[in-house]
């Protein structure tokens, strides 16, 4: 029993010594790297990225963004005015139940059932949000390339 301890600390202890004395090293930085970075920053930020390209596929991809940004306003104020008018019809039915357990306890599973489905929907509106700017970028570099 002491040799299993005593050579659990001496692994442990070669461990701590390795990760202490181990040099550090760091990443040459290079010019895709901040490239990449910018283009990250950049469609986070939702900038406008500069398009060198020219005729009709820069047109069309001009074109493309212009109806993803209009669908994707569409959604979100068509999801936000669904939720507002499914929690207001809600509300009104827990109002309107007054001192009935029974038509309280359907209220509440109504809140329940408006609260899954806005977590659908606002969840699938993140993942068109996402998805549509994944394919803007494939577009955009097959369209460079």
């Amino acid at each position: 029993m002491k040799l299993k301890k005593f050579s659990l600390s001496i692994i442990i202890a070669i461990i701590i010594l390795t990760i202490n004395f181990s040099p550090i090293t760091y990443a040459a930085s290079s010019d895709w790297v901040q490239d990449a970075f910018d283009a990250a920053n950049s469609f986070l930020k939702d900038k406008e990225v500069e398009d060198n390209l020219g005729g009709v596929i820069g047109t069309l991809l001009t074109e493309f963004k212009n109806i993803i940004k209009g669908l994707n306003i569409v959604l979100l104020v068509l999801l936000t005015a669904l939720s507002a008018v499914a929690l207001a019809v809600v509300g009104v039915k827990y109002i309107m139940a007054g001192d009935s357990p029974g038509n309280k306890e359907n209220a509440k599973k109504s809140l329940h059932t408006v609260f899954i489905g806005m977590v659908y929907g606002f969840g699938a509106y993140v993942i068109w949000s996402f998805s549509m700017g994944i394919v803007n970028l494939i577009i955009q570099a097959f369209a460079q390339g």
